[in-house]
């Protein structure tokens, strides 16, 4: 009965190990999520800008061939 108790108690110092380190495993895991999120985000606004830039460039060429045209 007491090797019992022990094997008991040990099993569960054991699960509490476990339980440990997955918590800090899924706390770790999140900030990297959190991160690569905010990445994800600033990268999707430089894709935005760039796009807005290509749009205007596009006009300013246009603007320029009808110039050249009228020339």
């Amino acid at each position: 009965m007491v090797d019992q108790n022990n094997n008991y108690k040990e099993h569960i110092q054991e699960l509490i190990k476990s339980v440990t380190q997955i918590s800090k495993d899924r706390d770790s895991l999140c900030n990297q999520a959190a991160k690569a999120n905010a990445n994800l985000m600033q990268m999707v606004e430089e894709v935005k800008l760039k796009k807005n830039l290509i749009s205007e460039l596009k006009k300013e060429n246009i603007e320029f061939e009808a110039k050249l045209k009228q020339q």
